[in-house]
């Protein structure tokens, strides 16, 4: 029989390496430029902010030398998965969980969309308004830092400008796209070809809050699109007078979410607000004064 080449199977050995890495890297949520354009755009970034390479790393042939050594001697056995180092989480004054990877939100948060999305599978209801809301109760009740800049809105506490940056990022990652709905103003989602490579990476940014997510989004299931905007906006207004230090009765709540949120929503019959408040306590959404208010829009 005769011997492999070495230099081949040192080729097959760091193939399989950067397969591992790239895959690993993927999963923590890091966005791999893919087309000339992301590259340079990534170059740019790199140039505007450098990266300092710490001292020990300094020499890639002695990392390199280090892992083929490693890896040569075990060549009947796989390529181990290198662990990834986990950056443990913060508790903010909000009172939120934050995971501090910026450049990485957009991408977390469109895993978490496909994770909703296959979730409600069939939810004739689920446009840009609802998933919306679903992000915001998971935000601001489960305490998973989204990074989102809501504003009050006529359709209740919306960050539109970041959804539809998440959005496109979900549609080149070949996760979900959008289309315009059929029977109804807006847009329903339509799964990728790659969606299901999208839920380690929700379930990771869900965490330990995974079951209280799961949990949320059964409760809003069998809501249409105009209920969603009432709970969510009574949510926020509610949050908003607790964060202000307030301790509001149901009259000041919905004052709140009527009067001071947007002029479309005194269109709402106030009774609607009633029954959606009582069955808010019914079913324990209840905030608690987490993360930070949500202004007018400009």
């Amino acid at each position: 029989m005769t011997p492999q080449n070495s230099s081949n199977r040192n080729d097959e050995v760091f193939d399989d390496l950067d397969e591992i890495i790239r895959r690993a890297l993927i999963e923590e949520g890091v966005i791999i430029p893919k087309t000339v354009e992301e590259v340079r755009m990534a170059k740019a970034r790199l140039k505007a902010k450098p990266v300092t390479v710490p001292p020990h790393l300094a020499d890639p042939a002695v990392i390199l030398n280090q892992i083929a050594g490693k890896t040569l001697k075990e060549t009947a056995k796989p390529v181990p998965i290198i662990p990834m180092l986990k950056i443990p989480a913060r508790t903010g004054s909000s009172g939120m969980t934050t995971h501090h990877r910026k450049g990485s939100i957009f991408f977390r948060r469109a895993a978490f969309d496909a994770y909703v999305i296959r979730s409600l599978a069939g939810d004739e209801n689920l446009g840009r308004t609802k998933i919306e809301k679903i992000t915001h109760l998971t935000e601001y009740h489960c305490e998973v830092d989204f990074e989102r800049e809501p504003v009050r809105d006529t359709a209740g506490p919306v960050d539109y400008v970041s959804r539809r940056k998440v959005e496109s990022l979900a549609k080149k990652q070949g996760w979900y796209s959008t289309v315009e709905a059929v029977g109804r103003l807006g847009v329903e989602y339509v799964p990728g070809p790659k969606i299901l490579d999208a839920l380690p990476i929700a379930k990771r940014t869900m965490g330990v809050h995974k079951a209280a997510i799961d949990a949320l989004i059964e409760l809003m299931r069998p809501l249409d699109t105009s209920r969603c905007e009432i709970i969510a906006t009574l949510y926020a207004a509610w949050n908003d007078l607790l964060l202000a230090g307030d301790t509001p009765t149901d009259e000041k709540i919905m004052h709140e979410a009527r009067e001071n949120w947007h002029p479309k929503k005194l269109t709402i019959p106030l009774e609607r607000w009633k029954r959606a408040l009582d069955w808010m306590r019914e079913q324990r959404l209840i905030p608690r004064g987490t993360g930070k208010r949500v202004p007018p829009a400009n």
